[in-house]
């Protein structure tokens, strides 16, 4: 493998960001996810351009679900109904809760990641934000694990 450029970008929405590498040309595929016991969720995504492997991105984030952590429900069945609630709703987003890594393999979107801003999908994000990171102190080291897990396979192949 050529060229591997790892940047850290601050994304406020991960939704918007995604559909944004959508209009550039980009297949994304998203790959292994998973939601912690904390209720964020980490995601790996796979961008292509002509069949070619172009970039990975790694985001540790919260959705709407973790409103429902928020409401701090008194038993297991007023929490399953709050996330019932949700999925059923039309209340969608995605926002990162560290700066998403994005591992380039050339150099095609580097104009886009230095200009890029975007904001928070939702009103009370910074407060949710606030909220999800003073419960679960040490969540900056999560994602740096999964990067340092992707690195190490793109070394063996």
């Amino acid at each position: 493998m050529g060229l591997i450029k790892i940047y850290s970008l601050s994304v406020k929405n991960l939704s918007g960001f995604i559909d944004r590498l959508k209009t550039l040309g980009f297949t994304i595929e998203e790959g292994p996810h998973v939601v912690l016991e904390d209720n964020s969720e980490v995601s790996v995504f796979k961008g292509y351009r002509n069949n070619e492997l172009e970039f990975i991105i790694v985001s540790h984030y919260l959705t709407q679900y973790y409103k429902a952590v928020l409401e701090n429900p008194g038993s297991d069945e007023e929490y399953l109904e709050k996330l019932l609630a949700l999925k059923y709703s039309s209340e969608r987003w995605s926002i990162p809760v560290s700066p998403i890594y994005f591992i380039a393999f050339n150099t095609s979107v580097e104009e886009f990641l230095s200009s890029f801003k975007d904001d928070y999908p939702v009103e009370n994000a910074e407060e949710i934000l606030s909220k999800y990171k003073s419960a679960n102190p040490n969540y900056q080291r999560i994602v740096e694990a999964v990067v340092g897990r992707i690195i190490d396979g793109l070394s063996e192949g």
